[in-house]
C-alpha cells in the first residue's frame, strides 16, 4: 500500500512540476489539459481546480467569453463539493471578481450570505464589492443588514462602524459605534473607540459623553 502511494504521490509531484515548466513557458493550453488530468489523479484537490481556471483565464488565444465560461465551469466544481459552506462559495467569488467575472462573483456573494445570514464578513464582502462597482446605495444597504433586528449587537455594531469609517462614511459610522458603546456601557475598550472615532470626526463635546 506505501509502494503504491509513493508511486502515486510522485506522479502527482511529476505532473505539478511538468505544469510549473509550461506555464514559465507561457504554454497556458497545454498546462490546462495538464490540470485536467491532474484533478483526475486529485478530484478532491480544491487549489488544482482554483489553478486550472486560472491557467484558463490566461489563454489569450481564446475570446474573453470563452475564457469566462470555462473558468467558471471549471470553479462550480469547487462549490458542488461543497455548496452549502459559505466559505467554498465566497472563495469562488473572490476569484471570480479578481478576474473580472462580475456577474458571477455577486451571485456567489449574495449566495454566501444567504447559507451564513448571521455572519458579518459576507455582508462585508458583498457590500465591498458593490461599492466597487459603483453601487454605493445597494452598499450602504447591504452593510445596514449587519446590524438589523436580532444582529444588532455591540460587536456587529462596531464592525459595521469600522467599515463605515474605511469607506468615509464618517455620519454613519458614529451613529453605529455610539449605539454599541450605548448596547456595552460597561466595555471600556469600545467607550474609548466610540471616543476617539467622534474626536476624529471634529465632535469633542460627543466624544466627551463616553
Amino acid at each position: 500500500l506505501n509502494k503504491l502511494y509513493c508511486k502515486f504521490a510522485i506522479a502527482v509531484d511529476l505532473r505539478k512540476s511538468h505544469i510549473q515548466l509550461l506555464v514559465e513557458s507561457s504554454l497556458y493550453e497545454q498546462a490546462v489539459e495538464q490540470y485536467r488530468q491532474l484533478t483526475q489523479l486529485e478530484p478532491a484537490n480544491i487549489d488544482h481546480l482554483k489553478q486550472w481556471g486560472i491557467l484558463i483565464m490566461r489563454q489569450s488565444s481564446l475570446p474573453e467569453d470563452k475564457r469566462g465560461q470555462q473558468a467558471l465551469a471549471v470553479w462550480r466544481k469547487i462549490i458542488e463539493k461543497s455548496p452549502e459552506d459559505a466559505v467554498t462559495v465566497s472563495q469562488v467569488a473572490d476569484l471570480c471578481l479578481q478576474h473580472k467575472l462580475f456577474e458571477p462573483a455577486e451571485s456567489y456573494y449574495r449566495q454566501a450570505v444567504k447559507l451564513a445570514p448571521d455572519d458579518v464578513q459576507y455582508r462585508e464582502y458583498l457590500g465591498e464589492f458593490l461599492h466597487r462597482q459603483k453601487r454605493v446605495d445597494e452598499a450602504l444597504v447591504v452593510w445596514s443588514e449587519i446590524t438589523s433586528g436580532n444582529r444588532e449587537t455591540s460587536s456587529n455594531l462596531s464592525r459595521v462602524a469600522e467599515i463605515y469609517n474605511n469607506f468615509g462614511f464618517t455620519e454613519k459610522a458614529n451613529s453605529s459605534i455610539a449605539r454599541a458603546a450605548e448596547l456595552s456601557s460597561k466595555d471600556f475598550q469600545l467607550q474609548v473607540l466610540a471616543a476617539k472615532m467622534h474626536n476624529r470626526a471634529n465632535l469633542p463635546a460627543q466624544a466627551l459623553t463616553f
